[in-house]
């Protein structure tokens, strides 16, 4: 999987007609008028998942399993971070911005600073890259867009893929968290679902 982490991109406004799903810590499980500690200017803890893809869809809810469970497994919380699905285009302009590659690529990634134990960025992933490594692989697309998740999340939790040994043992980290998933559950289902591309 290409992955790179390096400056943000500039934030935009974000299209009237797109998926999007917000998660805040603690849930369903808030008190009414629940507010963060700390600096008022501070920005509240979240985690985002927005899908700016004008014909591929992605089950918002389903991601953002995925990513939490993702983050307990490595012993994170998150302070901020935004997961966002593009189309071939989008992400070829990315990757120009950023890297001077008039590419797509299933993956960019942008670390910020965090307080020890969380972690803070984005991950930008394109659905159009994910779908065409599906067919290559032989795999549901469901299970190819879990499998690049993951990876983006594992990077931001300092995992390093910079060499053929460390790219080995991400692997296996990505495998095995994967293969933790029960399959009866409904993240199971959707990572096992046939191919839908």
């Amino acid at each position: 999987m290409n992955s790179t982490t390096d400056e943000p991109p500039s934030s935009g406004s974000e299209p009237a007609e797109c998926d999007s799903g917000r998660l805040e810590p603690g849930g369903d499980g808030e008190e009414p008028g629940f507010q963060w500690p700390g600096d008022p200017e501070s920005v509240s803890p979240r985690c985002e998942i927005t899908n700016l893809h004008p014909r591929r869809r992605a089950n918002l809810a389903i991601l953002r399993q995925l990513v939490l469970r993702v983050l307990r497994a490595e012993g994170r919380t998150y302070q901020q971070l935004d997961l966002v699905l593009l189309d071939e285009g989008a992400m070829r302009g990315y990757n120009r911005q950023y890297h001077a590659s008039d590419e797509s690529t299933d993956h960019l990634g942008f670390q910020y600073d965090a307080p020890e134990g969380q972690v803070s960025g984005d991950i930008f992933v394109c659905l159009d890259d994910v779908a065409s490594q599906a067919l290559e692989y032989g795999t549901s697309f469901h299970h190819e867009l879990g499998k690049v998740v993951v990876h983006g999340v594992l990077h931001l939790c300092g995992w390093n893929d910079s060499t053929p040994a460390r790219r080995k043992r991400m692997h296996a980290r990505e495998e095995e968290l994967l293969a933790a998933v029960p399959t009866g559950s409904p993240l199971g289902r959707w990572l096992g679902g046939g191919v839908n591309v």
